[in-house]
């Protein structure tokens, strides 16, 4: 599976966020707590959407400022890819031939013909640091394009003024005439003529007195039009023949690498309305200009990884089409992109406790915490995952419990633990707990005659009673009763209360 492929596999849409834009050069999260509520980080533009990963194009969501998001199509594929487009005529099907506020606003289908608006363009398009290329194609397949040095859209104080660098390309300059223009249409005349080339030559457009390009103007079936009076690119096909496509599109050039990149271009998406899109799709349905946004959000740690997101920390993920919750990704020990569940490392944290906290998830994801069992259980579903076990002991040893397979079963089997064949360095002492339903202090669901979960003051998948319990009390020192502490049997015995441990999971693809 490719990049986008498996970027859209494994997306959906963040439906409660509360809107704070964290240091782009931290984990995505400033509260990581484990009931935290959720931002959603989208890309800041297309250019970031493909550096991230995203390599099919497609509507994407952005927002390349502290405003509201939007949506627009990004072309992944030419010159390189990561192109925004602002502006698309191929067929007709959209009328052009429009007011201001019209023009402000934008119009049309991002799939097909469409304006994105000069207030969206403004803002794509600060300090002039993007390139602008314009892709041309005549009637008979012929294509050409002109590309900019420098490219931006000033502010609607100035009418949206036009403000372009260097010429390079095919099709011929017809654009830098109308260089530091205002923005004219029908019904407000900003250009440098006698009357009004909006109403002379039917569109909108940067005029000047009048233009050598004009891509806004009525599109026509055929080639042959009137003397400046059609889609015109004078220097590519000159004054009496109008164009069948034309596409305006922007890429801001950032020169950074893997997560250094994402986490600079992210911002986090306000404006929801919660809609999961067919997975095999770009990401709306509705691709109209104005559309309302969803929020991408990753399925899981693996997801992330792969989009490339490979510094571990804090992230937002949705495994299924309930909430999403945040999550710490280890994005480093064993290929990377695991779901972290659970760690212990310093006591600071109190792991005797009952049922409905074990349900809900408690602590801190950058230290001790334990995730929740339903969201275990809908990070694990058909057991088409790994488990991976990290233990640490107080004399610096390292060891670890790999499973072929993992699966927390849903509440009405009380979170029955279901785990494959061992691999590792610690030993197995987690395959005795298998198939046994949670408990803890306040249910009791072992085999035992008496509590286990009240007897060792922890919770866990106890059998009758445990060769390994990970949520007991923790020591500052190593040496406990026996069965008394943080205990893996296999690695350190009955006695030998560990000093860190991790569970983490991984889909298996």
């Amino acid at each position: 599976m490719n990049a986008l492929c498996l970027l859209l596999a494994v997306i959906y849409c963040c439906t409660n966020v509360i809107g704070i834009c964290h240091d782009n050069n931290s984990p995505f999260y400033s509260d990581s707590s484990v009931t935290a509520p959720i931002d959603c980080p989208v890309a800041k533009d297309c250019k970031a959407w493909f550096d991230a990963g995203a390599t099919n194009s497609g509507v994407y969501p952005i927002k390349p400022d502290g405003d509201s998001p939007f949506q627009v199509y990004c072309d992944m594929e030419t010159d390189g890819g990561g192109w925004t487009v602002f502006q698309r005529r191929q067929d007709g099907s959209v009328d052009f031939l429009r007011g201001w506020s019209e023009y402000e606003k934008g119009f049309g289908n991002l799939t097909g013909e469409h304006w994105l608006g000069l207030r969206s363009i403004n803002r794509l398009t600060p300090q002039g640091s993007n390139y602008l290329r314009v892709d041309l194609e005549d009637f008979e397949g012929r294509k050409a394009y002109a590309k900019y040095s420098s490219f931006e859209i000033l502010d609607s104080y100035t009418q949206y003024t036009l403000v372009i660098g260097s010429y390079t390309g095919n099709a011929g300059d017809s654009l830098s005439f109308n260089n530091m223009m205002k923005f004219s249409t029908k019904d407000r005349d900003n250009d440098a003529d006698g009357g009004s080339c909006a109403s002379r030559h039917p569109g909108a457009w940067w005029f000047k007195n009048c233009y050598r390009a004009h891509l806004n103007a009525p599109y026509s079936p055929s080639s042959s039009v009137s003397t400046w009076q059609g889609i015109i690119w004078n220097t590519f096909k000159g004054n009496s023949y109008s164009l069948k496509f034309t596409e305006m599109k922007y890429r801001k050039e950032l020169i950074m690498n893997g997560l250094c990149l994402l986490l600079a271009v992210i911002y986090c998406c306000t404006n929801v309305i919660g809609i999961c899109h067919d997975n095999n799709s770009p990401f709306y349905s509705d691709s109209s200009v104005t559309a309302p946004i969803d929020c991408p959000i990753s399925k899981d740690c693996k997801a992330w990884f792969d989009a490339g997101a490979t510094k571990s920390g804090v992230y937002p993920i949705k495994p299924d089409g309930d909430s999403p919750f945040q999550v710490y990704c280890d994005m480093e020990t064993d290929g990377g992109g695991w779901t972290i569940f659970q760690r212990r490392q310093d006591g600071s944290v109190d792991f005797y406790r009952g049922w409905s906290e074990y349900e809900k998830g408690f602590g801190n994801l950058t230290g001790e915490h334990w995730l929740g069992l339903r969201n275990i259980h809908r990070l694990t579903p058909q057991g088409s995952n790994y488990l991976r076990v990290d233990l640490g002991d107080f004399e610096g040893s390292k060891a670890y419990a790999k499973y072929s397979s993992f699966e927390i079963l849903d509440s009405y089997t009380q979170y029955t633990i279901v785990v494959g064949s061992y691999t590792g360095t610690a030993g197995d002492s987690l395959t005795y707990s298998n198939m046994m339903k949670f408990s803890t202090k306040d249910k009791d669901n072992d085999k035992a005659v008496e509590n286990c979960a009240t007897r060792f003051s922890g919770a866990w998948w106890f059998n009758n009673c445990f060769l390994s319990l990970l949520n007991a009390p923790y020591s500052r020192s190593s040496t406990v009763p026996a069965t008394k502490g943080v205990m893996w049997y296999a690695f350190k015995g009955t006695t030998y209360s560990l000093k860190f441990t991790e569970m983490k999971v991984k889909r298996h693809s």
